[in-house]
């Protein structure tokens, strides 16, 4: 047995070593490939970081990106690929790649204020402020630092905190002086602490001359001196073209009537009371619609609107509205219809740039003309309630052309009249985008999409199944600045109904261009 043990070792003595081998082998070759990877790293970093100097963001971030993919562990290179990817205006990556650095090496300075850079341009007031403290602590003596802190504090809402960033920022940095100023007079005017905001604005207009901050300064300084003007008015005209001519789309539709159209219209409205936290304010528009020839004529319509607002502020945060609007719409120059309108609303603006609404509206609608006895089922004299959530998000100013804003709602509707043929019950999203353009031009996109369930079916459907339609509308308008107070406005809006019932589908494509004159 001792001479089989001493005969088989070499083999098993063998078949180790080559696995010793082998395993070695391997080793090496996985130390090579991490070299090889920490040596392609290290040269797309230098390039990325040579772009940087170069000002070249974009190419930065495209070299610095494929060092993070080879050496995702290395915080430097996180950290500069977080500063690239915000110089190239991408601001919620370079916070992700940014977050990662702080996290592999919490202690490095100057993260924090990137970091919190990449917040602000989110509109994330509350990061960024917990970023740019941990900045400010760090670099007291950085005014850019307590200028953007001071901002994102306004922003939140926490308006003390942010006067004493904004003026600290202003002491620290002089050139900084007039974009400090500029905020605090606007905190000042909201908290109606007039002569203080004068004074701010005047330091804005000295700070900055030529700037659009100094002439927006010198704007609000001209109504200042003046007195808050508690009235506007305004006049408009324009003409334009409509696919499906109809007096609305709510109304009789379907014809497939096209006709070129003209518009006019004059309004204005007044402060009627006003303290502190309560506001009252009315409002009066007169609107023409009238088209060429006939059979396009029978829908001219003028439509008169009186309205009043009732604000009450509870909070700082929190308002309450109530409002009541008086239409008379008159079709082909003949008694068409009255609407008397409700609605109270409560406006939540906890996140400052994030206000949310709740509303109801309800509409009691009275048509101006007799039906027959054969048409009773038509009759829409009745009520329209609505219930509805609206949720607005203002848009930081990230391109320099100023705020925009997107707003999201949920309407839910409900209609019972004096007839059977329009009950109906309805769910409506929605959504707004505004848009900052170069040149002081603004575009505003909406889209909507409803889905309306009817009671019974309809009389013109032979059929007998209950009514159903799918109605979506897409618009969208460009504000062009033509002169002083004189705007121009190119507008477009489609719209499609679906149903079940043949007689109620149409598409209508409605193009219009009209010039307001705002006094």
């Amino acid at each position: 047995m001792t001479g089989f043990r001493e005969r088989a070792a070499p083999g098993r003595v063998g078949r180790r070593r080559r696995a010793l081998i082998a395993l070695s082998l391997c080793l090496l070759a996985a130390s090579a490939v991490e070299a090889d990877d920490a040596q392609k790293s290290r040269a797309a970093y230098e390039r990325g970081a040579r772009a940087i100097r170069q000002g070249d963001a974009a190419e930065a971030a495209n070299q610095l990106a494929r060092a993070a993919a080879l050496e995702p562990a290395d915080a430097e290179i996180q950290a500069l690929y977080g500063q690239a990817l915000l110089a190239s205006g991408q601001p919620g990556p370079a916070l992700e790649a940014l977050e990662r650095a702080i996290e592999l090496a919490p202690d490095t300075e100057g993260l924090s204020y990137y970091a919190g850079l990449a917040s602000y341009r989110l509109g994330d007031w509350q990061r960024a402020i917990r970023y740019l403290e941990q900045a400010a602590s760090e670099q007291p003596e950085s005014g850019v630092t307590a200028l953007y802190l001071g901002i994102a504090l306004s922003e939140a809402g926490r308006t003390d905190d942010a006067r004493a960033s904004l003026s600290r920022a202003a002491s620290v940095d002089p050139t900084v002086r007039g974009q400090c100023a500029y905020r605090i007079a606007l905190i000042e005017l909201e908290a109606h602490r007039l002569d203080e905001a004068a004074a701010q604005f005047q330091i804005v207009v000295e700070a900055l001359p030529g700037s659009s901050l100094a002439r927006s300064a010198q704007a609000y300084l001209d109504q200042l001196e003046g007195g808050l003007r508690s009235w506007n008015v305004y006049a408009q005209i324009g003409g334009g073209y409509d696919t499906n001519v109809s007096l609305g789309p709510d109304e009789l539709v379907g014809l497939g009537i096209e006709s070129g159209l003209g518009e006019a219209a004059v309004g204005g409205d007044i402060v009627l009371y006003e303290t502190d936290r309560f506001a009252v304010r009315a409002g009066q528009q007169a609107y023409l619609r009238f088209h060429g020839s006939s059979p396009a004529n029978q829908f001219d319509q003028i439509v008169s609107s009186t309205w009043a607002t009732g604000v009450y502020d509870i909070s700082n945060r929190l308002s309450a509205q109530l409002g009541y609007t008086f239409q008379y719409i008159w079709a082909d120059y003949s008694d068409f219809r009255s609407t008397h309108v409700v609605e109270p609303s409560l406006r939540l603006n906890a996140q400052g740039r994030f206000p949310t609404t709740f509303f109801y509206r309800m509409e009691a609608r009275d048509y101006r003309f007799d039906l027959p006895a054969s048409l009773q089922a038509l009759d829409r004299d009745g009520f329209v309630h609505r219930l509805g959530l609206e949720q607005y998000w203002i848009t930081p100013d990230w391109t320099g052309y100023g705020s925009g804003y997107v707003k999201l709602g949920l309407q839910l509707r409900r209609e019972s009249t004096d007839g059977s043929e329009y009950d109906a019950s309805s769910i409506q999203p929605v959504a707004t985008v505004g848009i900052s353009l170069p040149r002081d031009l603004y575009l505003t996109v909406d889209a909507s999409y409803e889905w309306r369930d009817f009671d019974s079916a309809s009389i013109v459907d032979p059929s007998g199944k209950a009514r159903f339609d799918w109605i979506t509308q897409v618009g969208a308008a460009l504000r062009v600045p033509v002169y002083g107070n004189l705007y121009g406005d190119v507008r477009y809006r489609f719209t499609n109904r679906s149903s079940n019932v043949a007689f109620y589908r149409y598409d209508r494509h409605f193009t219009d261009f009209v010039l307001t004159y705002l006094y």
